[in-house]
């Protein structure tokens, strides 16, 4: 933010001889967002105010900015054109009327307040809640409540949990990192199990029900397929999940059977499923806290060089993440890597913003 401030009087006084007041406006507007804002939260309605207040602020800054500025030899004094159609002395504008300062000073000064109001304000900010917290913060609004929070790798990675009474959205438990939403349960009342063997449990004992998003649940349905040399029988089998969101699909895979290996590139979100989402400890060198393309690359190396290790019968490969993906891990290479960890008759399930992506995958994997 310092870096921009000592050229902003240069700039302010070119946009000034050239009359475009308005431009200045906007550039003020563009740094504000670019600045001040994080790039990865979403704004509410709170913040829709304090951002058009700090806006406003920009605005009355740079008026007076231009109202205490000096005049060049080849520019005309502020209000000079009013001056040549009005005989006597101007009525001066409340701008004019204010104190003298340095127009690098004025902006910093209006920039970390604008700065200070956004980022600590609790009514502003809290949905992101940046600090680690100590217990559970409860939303000014009453409608949710934050139970962690924690700047990682990926961003800050929440989870929250609304309040009764927000039908039909009450009872819901959530995990976000920064703007994107990585899963969710349903929870308290809205639990029910047919086999009270297969009820997940938080680490605090609470009961938890389904996942309130169905994109999870689908991705289970790999081990419906039974054109494998298993049949419809897959106990024992060998699963990995490549990104492990709440960890909904590898905690039923475990259900069913399986044995799970986890690969996730963000340790808090590792965290947050062990905590607020039931998820099973999946044993001894089966959790890896990197990234996937490294993971694969190395397990290849191990199984070449004839290193005991079992390959994988389903693969789940979800690192689909706010309106974007990862490109490393839909390459040739990394493709070609992950098949060569994979049992021959092997099953993959990706998630994807493409359908005719998806298709395009299958075609590769299975012409290579």
């Amino acid at each position: 933010m310092l870096v921009i401030v000592p050229s902003l009087e240069s700039l302010w006084n070119s946009l000034a001889k050239l009359q475009v007041i308005p431009a200045a406006e906007i550039v003020s507007t563009l740094i504000l967002i670019t600045s001040v804002l994080e790039p990865t939260s979403c704004l509410s309605d709170p913040q829709f105010i304090a951002l058009a207040a700090a806006v406003f602020s920009f605005w009355v800054g740079h008026a007076y900015l231009l109202a205490n500025q000096k005049p060049s030899a080849t520019q005309e004094p502020v209000h000079e054109g009013r001056r040549k159609e009005k005989e006597g002395t101007p009525t001066m504008t409340w701008v004019q009327k204010l104190p003298k300062a340095s127009p690098p000073l004025t902006y910093l000064v209006l920039m970390l307040l604008a700065s200070a109001s956004y980022r600590y304000s609790p009514s502003i900010h809290s949905h992101l809640r940046t600090g680690q917290l100590k217990a559970p913060y409860v939303h000014p609004s009453g409608n949710v409540t934050i139970l962690s929070s924690k700047q990682s790798t990926t961003g800050i990675i929440v989870v929250g949990e609304t309040v009764p009474g927000n039908e039909p959205h009450s009872r819901i438990r959530y995990l976000r990192a920064s703007h994107s939403l990585l899963g969710g349960v349903w929870t308290n009342e809205r639990t029910v199990f047919m086999d009270a063997g297969l009820a997940t449990h938080d680490a605090a004992g609470n009961q938890l029900g389904d996942s309130i998003y169905s994109a999870f649940v689908l991705q289970e349905a790999v081990r419906l397929i039974n054109s494998t040399s298993r049949g419809n029988d897959w106990s024992g089998s060998e699963a990995l999940s490549i990104g492990l969101g709440t960890g909904i699909a590898i905690t039923a895979l475990k259900n069913h059977g399986f044995e799970t290996t986890v690969v996730e590139i963000d340790p808090a979100v590792y965290d947050a499923a062990r905590t607020y989402f039931g998820l099973r400890e999946p044993g001894e060198g089966r959790v890896f806290l990197q990234d996937a393309r490294g993971f694969t690359r190395n397990r290849k190396r191990k199984l070449e060089s004839g290193e005991d290790l079992p390959k994988f019968d389903v693969v789940i490969h979800d690192v689909f993440s706010g309106g974007g993906v990862p490109g490393h891990l839909f390459t040739s290479e990394f493709w070609n890597d992950l098949k060569d960890t994979m049992a021959e008759d092997g099953v993959v399930a990706v998630v994807s913003h493409s359908v005719w992506f998806v298709a395009a995958v299958q075609q590769f994997i299975s012409a290579s």
